[in-house]
């Protein structure tokens, strides 16, 4: 009660750094569960240290392809990167969030034990990921015909939204396991574009259409699309778009098209 006013607050755990992390009072329902997800990961992470220390020792140990994605990524970001992930994957993919002391350390002692099996599946799955964005990334650097310039402009785009420094924790795994789909259906692409330029431009607008309003909403706060689950779902519902397009012998999760995807994003606008 403030001035005579009541006023609903939520409570969260917040993520200080360096500090570790407080009890706060946010003014949205959204705000405080991002921001709680973030506390308790800062809170696993400083519980579990020594685990930290061989995730970073012992991931993409040896690994060619770490060498090719560090023009794009710094290796320890990288690494730091993965690291948030497999934590979060781990211990806060449930979706009802610890809220006590209690809940705490019964997430802890039930999912500890697979904090290396999980980071073995990530490891995996992020090889998988950087051979094929190699492959498509070393064509689109390559020579290219006048006719597939918008092409290749707009694959460049896609792969500069899809793999970038601290994409690792930011895309939820569920979509995380999709991405070498995506990347095939990109190579798949390249593979037809310069014997159908038209048909791949005409392709271009429309996916430039559907994609300028999400970046758009997202430029101003990167977290709003794990705050949002409409804009989530949206932004994800978009590489099915592509996958449709460009390579639909590989099938997408969900049946998408263009009118959905206005429809979905009318639930991004007004989601009340």
């Amino acid at each position: 009660r403030q001035a005579g006013v009541d006023i609903q607050s939520f409570p969260a755990l917040v993520d200080k750094g360096g500090e570790g992390v407080s009890i706060e009072l946010c003014d949205y329902r959204e705000d405080a569960q991002f921001k709680h997800r973030e506390g308790l990961l800062r809170l696993f992470m400083l519980d579990q240290n020594q685990s930290i220390k061989y995730l970073k020792k012992e991931l993409f140990r040896g690994n060619k392809n770490l060498l090719r994605i560090s023009g794009i990524i710094k290796r320890d970001e990288l690494l730091l990167d993965a690291t948030k992930a497999i934590f979060n994957t781990t211990f806060l993919s449930e979706e009802e969030l610890p809220r006590s002391k209690a809940g705490f350390e019964e997430r802890l002692h039930f999912k500890r034990s697979t904090l290396v099996a999980v980071a073995n599946d990530y490891e995996q799955l992020l090889s998988e990921i950087f051979t094929q964005y190699y492959e498509v990334d070393k064509v689109l650097k390559g020579k290219v015909s006048p006719a597939c310039l918008g092409a290749y402009a707009e694959l460049r785009a896609q792969l500069d939204h899809l793999v970038y420094a601290g994409f690792i924790y930011a895309t939820p795994y569920l979509w995380l396991q999709q991405y070498p789909r995506y990347l095939q259906a990109a190579k798949q692409r390249l593979e037809k574009v310069a014997g159908q330029p038209q048909k791949d431009r005409a392709a271009c607008i429309e996916l430039e259409k559907l994609s300028e309003r999400l970046w758009q909403s997202s430029q101003q706060d990167s977290s709003v699309l794990n705050k949002d689950p409409e804009m989530m779902l949206y932004r994800w519902m978009l590489e099915e778009y592509r996958v449709s397009l460009f390579a639909q012998q590989l099938g997408t999760r969900m049946p998408v098209s263009a009118k959905r995807l206005d429809k979905q994003w009318q639930k991004v606008q007004n989601p009340h």
